[in-house]
């Protein structure tokens, strides 16, 4: 700095502290009873591991997340990596023989880490099942392989109904009668048809008994009708039981 014809001077030393950045490494598998060994180029630095060990290499065994921490001079460098074991004999479960119900699906998934193989040809860690029958799949881990199979049975679980929402009882033979149709045995079953000021102008407790569209022996006017429809069956899981209320439209 100059002022006038005086100058002034003044000199400041600045060091770079020569700490290394550790380097452990992405995240890895090993096989049970294998030992890893991590290291790190401490050069100067005081070396903690989250382990508590203090020195360069650090043999690791277990799962768990390990972290190194080097500090020189008042700077500090940190790692970690984390460290899965895999059992070196692998088990893929299924579960349990079980049944499958229309309509309904059934998720399959081997719980282990590995590359999979079904036998529909997925290659993915799990499979969604709608169809009955026999399933495998074969995993295989850096520390071995297995295998598991599991039967996926059609299960008898109701009846299957059908209620139709129109029909037209004009006697030309084709849709002449309101007819719900229930596939499979039921141990109760009623329906009942409503007029539109909700008097009820038929009922049956008799599976496969239809409506003609009259009323006391009268042709039914052309409109909207409301029914109930309950019944009872026994399957696979026990009793099942429904109630439905609907529409159905009367037209001649």
């Amino acid at each position: 700095m100059q002022n006038g014809n005086c100058v002034v001077t003044d000199v400041v030393n600045v060091s770079i502290v020569p700490l290394v950045q550790p380097e452990l490494g992405p995240d890895r598998t090993a096989c049970d009873g294998d030992t890893i060994v991590l290291s790190v180029a401490a050069g100067g630095a005081q070396v903690l591991w989250n382990t508590g060990a203090v020195t360069p290499d650090l043999a690791v065994t277990n799962d768990g997340l390990y972290s190194v921490t080097l500090t020189l001079e008042g700077c500090t460098a940190t790692d970690a990596v984390r460290f899965t074991f895999l059992t070196t004999e692998p088990e893929v479960d299924l579960g349990a023989d079980r049944i499958l119900c229309p309509g309904e699906t059934v998720l399959l998934d081997g719980r282990i880490l590995g590359d999979y193989s079904w036998s529909t040809g997925s290659e993915n860690d799990r499979i969604t099942v709608t169809q009955p029958g026999t399933y495998s799949v074969t995993v295989t881990t850096p520390c071995g392989m297995a295998m598991d199979t599991v039967l996926i049975a059609e299960g008898d679980c109701g009846p299957l109904v059908h209620v139709p929402n129109t029909f037209t009882p004009n006697n030309d033979g084709f849709n002449d009668v309101f007819l719900v149709v229930i596939d499979g045995p039921v141990l109760n079953y009623s329906l009942d048809i409503f007029n539109r000021w909700g008097e009820r102008i038929f009922t049956s407790t008799t599976p496969g008994e239809a409506w003609d569209g009259t009323s006391e022996g009268t042709a039914a006017q052309d409109g909207v009708y409301v029914y109930k429809l309950r019944w009872r069956a026994l399957g696979d899981r026990g009793v099942a039981a429904d109630e439905h209320i609907g529409h159905v439209t009367l037209m001649r």
